[in-house]
């Protein structure tokens, strides 16, 4: 018995090395991160109205502060870069439609897997042509779907009268309550807040033509807006525009969510609607960045010509129409029309996730007497997976040693009781031979 078990021993050594294995588990780290704290409550543009004369309309006045500035370059750059250039601007986003709020940009080389709690926001773009027309009561003010707007040109940082198509520029919201106040005393002056509504409506104004006013010996048109519910805007310094407003319910909803970080992409894991928002993403932050971020992109660099009149940039040009490059009244050989409403939906769903990248990470705009932009950051509970090795093995081999260890302790117990202790020989060659009949022990 004894020497079958050896022989068991010496196989068992020789396929044990081989059904050990080196493997690489995960185990979790329980730690805490930074992540952007979205409060964008503060108002980036000042604004105004003013009356020289009680004979002419109250002029509204809307001007850019320097934490707006900064905030538009941020936003053009983020936007240019991944809409024109096909890069990448910061974290990557595989959930569409979804904005993140980032961790530590310090995370965006890590190899390590990191999940961490945060709000989001979800949303899909609405869009749908409305009538616009210049305000009866203010001066740059705009009357489009019952509301009020002021045009914005980030270049110029002025709200502006006279459109000369093409042109597709941005409409910011103004609080309908200060405009009422002002419809009731117009000699007062106050600043005129943005929009801080819950469901924030981004706006643009579109100026172009139609075959019942263009002239066919002219150009080819280079905006057609048949089809669309336009008014005709008799601009002050001659010629006229086919304007329509161009508005999109972004159907934005407030969530918490997990969120898994992998080699600088972030995923929405899991949608926790049932749960408590963890309250980085303030409800006006939300707002005031769908209003903001397109609208800067909209309206950065927009180009001029001889006659000063904005044209198309490139962005809104092959996101909106069928145009391939920035649109002005001169050098087309070829019809531009606006896309279909879908195609534009989906387009302005493309377009925020890359402009709303100016704010995910918790930028504030640069603060006065400073050359650094401010980030205001939460610290939020996660997850990170460590990748450490770990040695395993093989199930039948497992098997195999307990069954082996089964019949060694069998063989032994019955080794005890049968042999008695005067019978007991060691295993050595003299005890072998002499069991075998090859030796015969001599005794005296």
């Amino acid at each position: 018995m004894a020497f079958i078990t050896t022989l068991l021993l010496m196989a068992l050594n020789s396929l044990g090395p081989s059904a050990i294995t080196v493997d690489t588990i995960i185990v979790p780290r329980f730690t805490k991160i930074p992540v952007g704290n979205l409060t964008l409550s503060d108002d980036l543009f000042t604004s105004g109205i003013s009356q020289t004369s009680p004979n002419i309309p109250p002029t509204f006045t809307l001007d850019t502060s320097s934490k707006s500035d900064a905030a538009i370059k941020r936003a053009n750059i983020a936007t240019r870069l991944e809409v024109m250039e096909n890069g990448s601007f910061g974290f990557r986003t595989k959930s569409a439609n979804t904005l993140i709020p980032w961790p530590s940009q310090d995370l965006l080389s890590t190899n390590e897997t990191i999940t961490y709690k945060s709000d989001v926001v979800t949303y899909h773009f609405n869009c749908s042509w409305e009538p616009v027309i210049p305000s009866p009561k203010f001066e740059r003010v705009w009357e489009a779907g019952n509301r009020h707007y002021a045009l914005y040109l980030a270049d110029s940082a002025v709200a502006r009268r006279d459109i000369i198509p093409p042109a597709i520029l941005s409409l910011i919201p103004l609080d309908e309550v200060v405009i009422l106040s002002l419809l009731n005393d117009s000699a007062k002056t106050p600043p005129l807040p943005l929009n801080t509504s819950s469901t924030p409506l981004t706006a643009f104004l579109v100026a172009g033509s139609n075959t019942s006013v263009h002239d066919p010996q002219l150009l080819p048109l280079v905006l057609n807006m048949d089809n669309l519910p336009t008014e005709i805007l008799n601009n002050t310094i001659g010629g006229n525009a086919t304007i329509a407003a161009l508005m999109c319910d972004p159907q934005l909803k407030l969530q918490p969510a997990s969120i898994k970080l992998l080699q600088g992409s972030l995923e929405v894991v899991e949608l926790h609607a049932e749960l408590p928002l963890v309250g980085n993403i303030m409800p006006v932050a939300a707002d005031r960045i769908f209003q903001l971020s397109l609208a800067s992109v909209a309206a950065f660099n927009a180009q001029f010509g001889v006659l000063n009149e904005p044209s198309v940039n490139d962005i809104l040009s092959i996101l909106l129409t069928n145009g391939t490059g920035a649109l002005t009244a001169m050098g087309l050989d070829r019809e531009v029309t606006p896309l279909s409403l879908d195609k534009i939906n989906s387009n302005l769903d493309a377009l925020l996730m890359s402009s709303s990248k100016a704010y995910l990470s918790g930028y504030s705009g640069i603060a006065n007497n400073s050359i650094f932009p401010s980030f205001q950051t939460i610290d939020t509970e996660a997850v990170g997976q460590l990748e450490r090795l770990a040695l395993g093995g093989s199930k039948p081999f497992l098997i195999a040693l307990a069954a082996l260890v089964g019949i060694i302790a069998s063989f032994s117990l019955l080794i005890a009781v049968v042999v008695r202790h005067d019978q007991l020989r060691t295993f050595d060659l003299k005890n072998i031979f002499e069991v075998t009949g090859v030796y015969q022990h001599q005794k005296d």
